[in-house]
């Protein structure tokens, strides 16, 4: 099956380090064949000490930890990984990595009870599968992913039931008329657990089971699970849409219902779906009208990742054509407005931002470009792009903790950090590569 590099390309699980051709996914039963077979030629597990293809990048809730997704992209190891790199050290913790299935695409990271994270959920396309983990914490406040009963020295693996195939789920949900003309949901790459479900009642605050939303890059498929107690994804509903899903956010309307918006890597639209958690446990998923902006260019290749503003109703989105970051403001109903787009240059990847906690309206955002091994500071306020920042090879995951950028390098295998702060002696310049 086609695999999709990150920057667009698509390529071949197995296939080797370059990406081909942009927006066109192809099928080959020789090389499927081949990675169906794919435990007979990855022979070495992989080295958490070190990344691969890294992709994704998160923050703990906390803000103390950063995780890297590595891909295996070339098929090399066994597997791919998620590494903690401590912030205020700038170390990479290996003890507290573990091995996941190659090609993974975004991750979730849900706080515990002490505010740090308690559970992470990843879009694995190997298999097509979302895994769901924990994290253990130490008495020396180092986190670790565990995802299986049993010990086992080295680099920890996830058990079989730790993992939830969704290829079927969507036919599953319907009935048999309408299970021809329903997609699959292969390679799941977008994936993002909903705000908590909380109501106060005579007997103190109530938590309902929250939502995780995932969606589908092949077949474009948005499935919506709720959390069991113990943090099991159960499958409620879900929609087809466009083939091309990418990222996600949600947007809450009231406590029950939500909006949420999911990019698209290969057609020129934000996708909207309106959520309804019922009191029930019930899940509607309505789909509304997508937003479109006027096309000033046509490439085949579109929307990348998306993040909130922190200090208002805005949404911020990696654009390519042309190469932009484009605002939006929520309105009233939930449904975001095209307010402007940022020009910018090269391949716009993931967006973050970033607001000093001395002045919290004095925010940036920040946006990988994958081509131009860059990170662009922006002024949303001022539609200014104030600084382009060199970075390592294919700069595509970002994330931001401890007032710095932590940028993954898929091409280079490293993990860039950048200064946010201006009162730092480097402010805006790489003071590491962690490789």
């Amino acid at each position: 099956m086609a695999s999709n590099h990150p920057d667009g390309g698509s390529r071949f699980r197995g296939a080797g380090a370059s990406g081909g051709g942009v927006g066109i996914l192809v099928v080959i039963a020789t090389m499927a064949l081949l990675v169906a077979c794919g435990d007979n030629t990855r022979a070495d597990r992989p080295d958490p000490a070190k990344f691969h293809y890294p992709t994704a990048v998160a923050a703990d809730p906390a803000g103390e930890w950063v995780y890297v997704v590595s891909t295996n992209f070339d098929s090399q190891f066994t597997g791919g990984t998620i590494v903690p790199i401590d912030v205020a050290s700038r170390t990479v913790v290996p003890a507290g990595a573990v091995e996941v299935g190659s090609f993974a695409g975004e991750v979730s990271i849900v706080a515990g009870q002490d505010g740090r994270g308690g559970r992470a959920y990843a879009a694995l396309r190997d298999a097509d599968r979302i895994l769901h983990m924990d994290l253990d914490w130490s008495d020396q406040g180092q986190p670790a992913f565990r995802c299986s009963a049993s010990s086992s020295e080295g680099l920890h693996r996830c058990d079989k039931d730790r993992s939830v195939v969704v290829t079927d789920l969507l036919k599953q949900s319907v009935s048999d008329e309408e299970r021809d003309d329903m997609p699959e949901a292969r390679d799941p790459f977008a994936i993002l657990v909903g705000a908590p479900l909380r109501f106060a009642t005579s007997d103190g605050i109530v938590e309902e089971p929250r939502p995780l939303y995932v969606g589908s890059l092949l077949d474009g498929a948005f499935l919506v699970f709720t959390l069991d107690p113990d943090g099991t994804p159960v499958f409620k509903t879900g929609l087809a849409l466009d083939r091309g899903l990418h990222s996600m956010v949600e947007w809450p309307v009231t406590a029950r219902e939500r909006v949420v918006v999911i990019s698209n890597r290969m057609q020129a639209m934000l996708h909207i779906v309106r959520v309804t958690l019922n009191a029930d446990g019930s899940v509607d998923a309505v789909m509304d009208e997508p937003v479109r902006w006027d096309q000033l260019a046509t490439t085949g290749d579109y929307y990348r990742g998306m993040a909130l503003s922190q200090v208002g109703p805005t949404l911020y989105c990696a654009f390519r054509s042309p190469a932009s970051l484009a605002v939006l403001d929520f309105g009233p109903d939930g449904r975001p407005v095209p307010r402007g787009l940022i020009g910018l240059y090269g391949s716009p990847g993931y967006v973050a931002t970033w607001a000093p906690a001395d002045q919290p309206d004095r925010e940036l955002v920040y946006v990988t470009d994958f081509s131009g091994d860059a990170l662009y500071a922006i002024d949303p306020w001022t539609f200014t792009v104030i600084d382009r920042i060199p970075v390592g090879a294919g700069p595509y995951g970002l994330a931001i903790a401890g007032d710095m950028a932590w940028v993954a390098d898929f091409e280079e295998g490293a993990v860039s950090v950048v200064p946010l702060d201006p009162a730092h002696p480097q402010w805006h310049q790489e003071i590491e590569r962690l490789k």
